[in-house]
């Protein structure tokens, strides 16, 4: 998982590309989970949690620059 720092020195366009396979894999892993086939179901808060990471990251930039 990544921490701050790593997300403060990536560019808008990796943070928007880790962003969009985020929400791939959480649609994946719910489908997992509504089957039954999930075995570790945490990886779906931590998937959230890190959704919540990339998209406030992306946020705060889009601001610093003024859009």
């Amino acid at each position: 998982m990544k921490n701050d720092k790593t997300l403060q020195n990536q560019t808008e366009q990796e943070l928007e590309r880790q962003l969009a396979e985020a929400i791939a894999k959480e649609a994946h892993l719910r489908f997992q989970h509504a089957s039954s086939q999930l075995r570790s179901t945490h990886e779906v808060k931590d998937l959230r949690r890190m959704k919540a990471r990339l998209m406030t990251a992306i946020k705060a930039r889009s601001q610093a620059q003024g859009k």
